[in-house]
């Protein structure tokens, strides 16, 4: 008799501005991917909500989770959320951990995830919870600052004890692509990356690296040095027919073509108010590359919202926007923008104290 083989799948932690928002982003994935929705039962004793309880009336702040999980990769979507209010706005990953495919581990999965944010975040407890008495959103920068700069999320990365193989077409979720600022580095002082190559994991091709076991892969994607926000992290799911896509019926849904070409069949991205902050898209290829399409956000990622007019980001048949600042810009609005923003400023102004030029380099990557 064989022994079975151990699955391993990811945990995916998007931190969600409410319950309610992690609902509906919950709701809109298993109409447009399948994903299931996994019951979750916190136990009473939940360190993450012990940390955050309060003797004062009103000040005690509840975590909730919500997951979701792909029943071709074993891949679980993790919605974690602070607020008990119906407030909206965009998801950012705050954790990617490591965890058996079997349906009934889920739980198991999300309450260590739980267990482990608990022991980052305790000692700032009411820190965070003034910021949130405050209306101020709670960020993966301030939540993970004891962990990493630059907001980098929690890694349970799996440990492999060979080099794993997978002949199988990927199915389901096909890849995670996680940005990260180029400076970022966790408390120990490693990087994202050294992390992930330290890992052992398998790659399919360059930046590109096989989560164990699995059908599912993971992209770090470094920002570029001037960048002043992040893109958002991607979810590439698998789809043998692109054309099947256009068929999802849902009134605020648009679907946006990335990465054609006159001889590449690119990508599907799905945009939806229900999925701000988060990237999901469809990909029919089963071969990976080492050269990821990026969204225009990302491209504007080290611009300065006010230098930038509203109809910047509007695609191919969308009726253009009225902008109130055309012709009422003077020759101090880059100046203003900058002063708003001055860690911008410091951060260029550290990079060239040495006084050597900057040069920018070819990227040094192998031809496909």
């Amino acid at each position: 008799m064989l022994k079975t083989r151990l699955l391993h799948s990811p945990v995916v932690t998007l931190l969600s501005p409410s319950p309610a928002a992690s609902k509906k982003a919950q709701d809109l994935l298993q109409a447009l991917v399948g994903l299931e929705p996994v019951p979750l039962s916190i136990s009473s004793d939940d360190n993450l909500n012990e940390a955050f309880r309060s003797s004062l009336p009103g000040f005690s702040r509840s975590w909730h989770s919500t997951a979701s999980s792909c029943p071709s990769s074993g891949a679980v979507i993790h919605f974690c959320s602070i607020d008990d209010t119906e407030k909206t706005g965009p998801f950012s990953l705050i954790g990617l951990s490591d965890s058996s495919s079997a349906k009934e581990s889920t739980q198991e999965s999300v309450q260590h995830f739980r267990d482990v944010l608990a022991s980052h975040v305790h000692h700032r407890a009411t820190s965070i919870k003034l910021k949130g008495s405050l209306g101020r959103p709670i960020s993966p920068l301030t939540l993970l600052e004891s962990i990493s700069s630059g907001g980098l999320p929690l890694l349970k990365l799996p440990v492999a004890t060979q080099m794993s193989s997978n002949d199988k077409d990927p199915c389901g979720l096909k890849e995670i692509v996680v940005p990260y600022f180029d400076y970022a580095k966790f408390s120990d002082g490693t990087t994202l990356l050294s992390k992930i190559s330290e890992a052992y994991l398998a790659r399919p091709t360059v930046g590109v690296y096989q989560w164990t076991n699995s059908s599912t892969y993971i992209r770090p994607l470094p920002t570029a040095a001037e960048d002043q926000r992040l893109s958002a992290p991607s979810l590439i799911f698998h789809c043998e027919d692109l054309r099947s896509v256009f068929d999802k019926a849902e009134p605020d849904l648009k679907v946006a073509k990335i990465g054609y070409s006159g001889n590449k069949i690119g990508q599907l991205m799905m945009l939806h108010p229900d999925l701000e902050g988060l990237d999901v898209r469809f990909c029919c290829q089963t071969t990976f590359s080492s050269t990821f399409s990026e969204a225009q956000e990302s491209l504007l990622a080290a611009s300065l919202d006010e230098l930038q007019s509203t109809n910047a980001l509007l695609g191919g048949g969308e009726q253009a926007k009225d902008d109130k600042r055309v012709g009422q810009a003077d020759c101090w609005v880059e100046v203003r923008a900058n002063l708003k923003r001055p860690s911008g400023y410091f951060h260029r102004k550290g990079a060239s104290s040495s006084g050597k030029p900057r040069i920018a380099n070819i990227p040094d990557l192998p031809y496909e």
